[in-house]
C-alpha cells in the first residue's frame, strides 16, 4: 500500500461495526433505533453532529426536500416528482438506522 499523503489518515485495518456501517441491528431483523453514542462522540459531540448534519442537509437534501423539509425544493420547481415531506408522521417516527440506510443507499 502506498504511503498516505500528508494530512490524511490510513484506513488500513479499519473496520466499523455492521450496525454503524449499515444502520441495521446485529440480528438483521430491523434497524438501529438510535444513533450509537460512540458515533456521536467520534463526530465531536451532539452539537458538532447537528452542525455537520445541517450542513450536509443543505448540500444533499434541500435540492429535493427544500430547507424546511416539506418537499418543495428546486427539483419540484423544475418539474420533477415531489419527494415526501420529512414532516409526515410516517417519517418522523422511523428508526435512526432506517433513515441512515435510506440516505446512504
Amino acid at each position: 500500500m502506498r504511503t498516505p499523503p500528508d494530512g490524511t489518515v490510513s484506513r488500513e485495518g479499519y473496520q466499523e461495526s455492521d450496525e454503524v456501517a449499515t444502520g441495521r441491528n446485529s440480528e438483521g431483523t430491523g434497524y438501529v433505533p438510535m444513533i450509537p453514542a460512540r458515533v456521536i462522540d467520534q463526530l465531536g459531540g451532539a452539537a458538532a453532529m447537528i452542525a455537520r448534519g445541517s450542513e450536509r442537509f443543505g448540500i444533499y437534501c434541500s435540492p429535493c426536500h427544500d430547507k424546511t423539509g416539506l418537499g418543495d425544493g428546486m427539483i419540484v420547481q423544475r418539474g420533477l416528482q415531489r419527494p415526501p415531506s420529512l414532516h409526515d408522521a410516517r417519517l418522523r417516527h422511523i428508526p435512526d438506522g432506517q433513515l441512515y440506510a435510506t440516505i446512504s443507499n
